[in-house]
C-alpha cells in the first residue's frame, strides 16, 4: 500500500470520525440560548407576562391612580357648599354703646350641583376608558416585545448551531489538510468562516440581552431580577390568541366597540357635553339665604326719670333679627364665551371620535390582510423548504468528503441554510406580530 493511499485512507477515517462525533454532539447538545432564556418548568407564559405587566407597570398604576382621583372629584362634586357664619362686635370707645351681631349665610346651590355631579361622572368614565386603553397598548407592547425576544433567541440558537457546525467542519478540513488530502488554503477559508460565525453569536447574544432588558422594563421587573419565558417562538404560534384558528374566527365584520381608544373618544364626547351643560347651569341665577341676630346695648350720658320719678341713666338693650336673600343676577356676564368654547370642544370631540373609529377600522382591515398574506408565505416554509435546505448541506458535505464537491460548495450551502433559517424566523416573527396586531386592533387586552 503506497503512502498516498494510506494518507487518503487515514483522512477518510478521520473525517468519518469527526462527522460521527459532530452528529452525536448535535443530538446531545442543547443550544445555550434556549437554556438561558426559555424554561418550560420555570418560565412565564405570554399571558402571565401580560398579567405581570398589568399588575406592576408604572404606566398602568398611574392610570389607576387617575381613576381614583376622578372618583374623588365625584365625591367632592356631590357635596353642597358650606354655610358661612359671621360675627361682629362694635363698641363705642369711651361710651356705653355696644352691638353684638351673629349672622348665617346659606347658599342654596339651586342649579349647579347636578351639572357638577354629571361632569364628575363623565370624568370617571374618561379615566376608566383611558385605563383600559393603556392596558390594551401595554399588552400589545408586551406581546410584541416577547415575540421579538423569542425570535432573537431563536436566531441566537441557529447561529450557535451553525457556528458549532462550522467549527467542526474546520477541524475536519484541518485534518484533511494535515494529511495532505486538502490544500492549506481550504483550511484557512474554513477557519475564517468558523471565526466569523462565532463573532455573529456574540453579536446576536447582545441583541437578546438588550431585548430582554426592554421586556423587563415593560412588565415592571428590575434589571437585576431573573426572567424566563416558557414558550419559544414556534410554541407561541400555537397559542389561542396568536393561532391561525383565532385569526379565522375573527375574520367577520370589523368591530371597534371593544377598543379602548374608541371608547375613550366616545367618553370624551360625553365629558365635553357634560362640561357644556355645567357651564350653562352656572350662568343661571343663584340664591343665598342670609339670617342674623343683633343685640344692641345703647344709651346717652344723661339721666332721665323713671316711672316713680327717680333719676336713672338713659340706656336700653334691643334685640334684632333679620332674614334676607341674595340673588346672583347674570345680567352682563352670562358666560357666553365659555359656552361657545365648550360647544366647540364638543364638536371637536365628535370629529376626533369619528377619526378614531375610521382609523380603528382601517387598522383592523390592514392587520387582517397582512396576517392572512403572511400565513400564505408561511405555508411555503411549512412545505419542507427548511428540511430541504438542511438535506442539501448534508449531501454537499458528504460529496466534499468523497472529493466530488469543493469547500466553496459546502460553505455556500451552509450559508444558504443559515439564510433560510433566518428568513423563516423573520417571517414567523412577522406573522405572529401581525396576528398580535390584529388582536390589539380588535381590542384584546389579555
Amino acid at each position: 500500500m503506497s503512502v498516498r493511499i494510506l494518507r487518503q485512507f487515514s483522512a477518510s477515517f478521520l473525517a468519518a470520525t469527526v462527522c460521527l462525533q459532530a452528529a452525536v454532539n448535535a443530538q446531545e447538545a442543547r443550544p445555550t440560548a434556549v437554556v438561558q432564556f426559555i424554561s418550560a418548568e420555570r418560565g412565564l407564559s405570554l399571558s402571565a407576562l401580560v398579567a405581570t405587566a398589568l399588575e406592576r407597570s408604572p404606566t398602568v398604576l398611574a392610570a389607576r391612580a387617575r381613576v381614583e382621583a376622578a372618583r374623588g372629584d365625584r365625591l367632592q362634586a356631590g357635596l353642597r357648599p358650606n354655610p358661612s357664619l359671621m360675627s361682629d362686635l362694635r363698641e363705642d370707645i369711651g361710651g356705653p354703646d355696644r352691638q353684638t351681631m351673629v349672622g348665617l349665610s346659606v347658599p342654596l346651590d339651586l342649579f349647579r350641583r347636578p351639572g357638577r355631579t354629571d361632569l364628575a361622572d363623565r370624568g370617571i368614565d374618561v379615566a376608566e376608558t383611558e385605563l383600559r386603553n393603556t392596558e390594551r397598548l401595554l399588552a400589545a407592547a408586551v406581546r410584541s416585545k416577547t415575540l421579538q425576544l423569542t425570535a432573537a433567541v431563536r436566531q441566537l440558537s441557529v447561529r450557535e448551531q451553525v457556528a458549532r457546525t462550522l467549527a467542526q467542519f474546520r477541524d475536519l478540513v484541518a485534518a484533511r489538510a494535515e494529511s495532505g488530502a486538502a490544500p492549506p488554503l481550504e483550511r484557512d477559508v474554513a477557519d475564517v468562516d468558523a471565526r466569523r460565525a462565532a463573532a455573529e453569536v456574540f453579536r446576536q447574544r447582545a441583541v437578546v440581552e438588550a431585548t430582554m432588558s426592554e421586556l423587563k422594563a415593560l412588565i415592571g421587573v428590575q434589571p437585576g431580577e431573573s426572567l424566563l419565558m416558557r414558550d419559544d417562538l414556534e410554541q407561541l404560534a400555537l397559542l389561542p390568541d396568536l393561532s391561525e384558528a383565532r385569526l379565522t374566527s375573527t375574520a367577520g365584520p370589523q368591530t371597534t366597540g371593544g377598543r379602548g381608544d374608541v371608547q375613550l373618544a366616545e367618553a370624551q364626547i360625553r365629558f365635553e357635553a357634560a362640561n357644556l351643560s355645567s357651564i350653562r347651569r352656572s350662568a343661571k341665577p343663584d340664591v343665598t339665604l342670609n339670617t342674623s341676630y343683633m343685640r344692641m346695648n345703647s344709651g346717652f350720658p344723661l339721666f332721665g326719670l323713671s316711672a316713680s320719678g327717680a333719676p336713672e341713666p338713659i340706656q336700653g338693650v334691643f334685640h334684632n333679627v333679620s332674614i334676607g336673600a341674595m340673588v346672583t343676577l347674570p345680567f352682563r356676564d352670562r358666560r357666553q364665551g365659555d359656552i361657545a368654547a365648550a360647544a366647540a370642544r364638543v364638536t371637536a370631540a365628535e370629529r376626533t371620535a369619528e377619526a378614531t373609529r375610521l382609523s380603528a377600522n382601517a387598522e383592523i382591515a390592514a392587520a387582517r390582510s397582512r396576517a392572512q398574506g403572511l400565513d400564505e408565505a408561511m405555508a411555503l416554509f411549512s412545505g419542507g423548504l427548511r428540511d430541504l435546505a438542511l438535506k442539501n448541506v448534508e449531501v454537499m458535505r458528504g460529496s466534499y468528503e468523497l472529493g466530488r464537491a469543493t469547500l466553496l460548495d459546502v460553505l455556500t450551502e451552509t450559508r444558504r441554510l443559515l439564510e433560510t433559517e433566518m428568513a423563516y424566523t423573520d417571517l414567523l416573527l412577522e406573522t405572529l406580530q401581525a396576528r398580535s396586531d390584529l388582536a390589539t386592533a380588535m381590542g384584546v387586552i389579555r
